[in-house]
Order: structure tokens, then sequence, then C-alpha cells
């Protein structure tokens, strides 16, 4: 009993993985080819996510500044989903939706990318962050399931994963993670 059902959730994991990736190729290519081009204008890759998708977010900011598959310089990515102490003072205000925004104030450069890991709920502070991104002129890249999609601001590049919950979602988002990192180190390092 157990056996077969290993085999149906990996064979579940690998049709959402090969759904949300196949019809998308084009969307990521071109994302990939955004970061590659900011990193070679000394620009960074700024990552944000609601609900549990901060872990993740975090994950893959670290397989950039450390390294993927081998030894390489450190690349500028920088998630902003592990400041407790800046929570725990604005959610004291009542001034959550300023969590990214706050941040982006003071990291965000014209060009940067922010890349957004959505849960598919409403997010007041990744609203505020994408509208600091848009005056600060930085392309914005969204992350999100494909059910319910996005229904948040205009952003620059949508990636839709397949996910029926959190947890395949979370898993999803975090092989996206690291593919985008596998080919950002392809093309700027040759390997």
């Amino acid at each position: 009993m157990s056996q077969a059902r290993i085999m149906t959730a990996v064979a579940q994991h690998v049709e959402r993985v090969t759904k949300s990736f196949e019809l998308q190729s084009e969307e990521l290519a071109g994302l990939v080819e955004q970061v590659v081009n900011g990193f070679y204008q000394e620009q960074k890759l700024l990552l944000a996510a609601s609900g549990v998708l901060g872990d993740v977010a975090n994950l893959i900011a670290n397989q950039f500044l450390h390294r993927l598959h081998f030894e390489r310089p450190q690349l500028p990515a920088v998630s902003l989903c592990h400041d407790l102490t800046l929570a725990a003072s604005l959610a004291r205000h009542n001034l959550d939706d300023q969590y990214y925004a706050r941040q982006l104030q003071m990291l965000a450069a014209s060009g940067d990318l922010l890349l957004i890991l959505a849960d598919g709920q409403h997010d007041a502070a990744i609203d505020a962050a994408i509208q600091v991104a848009r005056d600060k002129e930085c392309t914005i890249a969204v992350l999100c399931p494909a059910r319910p999609g996005w229904n948040g601001p205009a952003v620059d590049f949508k990636l839709e994963l397949e996910a029926d919950n959190t947890g395949e979602l979370a898993e999803t988002a975090l092989l996206f993670g690291r593919l985008l990192c596998e080919l950002v180190e392809h093309e700027l390092f040759g390997i």
C-alpha cells in the first residue's frame, strides 16, 4: 500500500512540474536572460514572498550567494524575507504592508529585478513592494500558483505553477529557483 502511494505521489509531482514548465519555458528563458544581463550590469536580484514561501525565497537567494554546482563568485541575490525584527516592529504599528516596501526603498536601484513568490492569497505587502519597485524602475517577476493565478498589479514576467496546496507550491517553487540559478550559472560561467 505505501509503495503504491509513494509512486503515485512521485508521478503526480512529475506531472505538476512538467505542466508548470513545459508551456512556460519561453517566459523562463526571458527571465534568465533578464537576470544574466542584470548581473553583468551589477544589478541585484531581490526576492520577496508571501506566506511560507519566504523560506523558499531564502533558499533561492542562498543558491545564488554561495553556489549550486561548482565553486564560483557569489551572485548578487538578496532575500527580503528574513528580518523578523522589522516585521514585528511594523506589525506593532499596523504597518505590516510596508515590510518589503521599506527594505526596497533602501536596497533597490533602477534595473534591479524583484522576484516575488506569491502563494495565491492577496498580500498588501507584495502590492506595496511592487509599487516601490515600479517607482525605482525595477523589473518585476512573479511566481504564483496557476489557480487562482496572479490577481495583483501588472508585472514584467509571470510564471504560474501547478499546485493544489501550499506544500506542492513550495516544492515546485524551490525547483523553479534551483533551475533559475542553474540556467543563470550556465549563461554566466559556461558550465
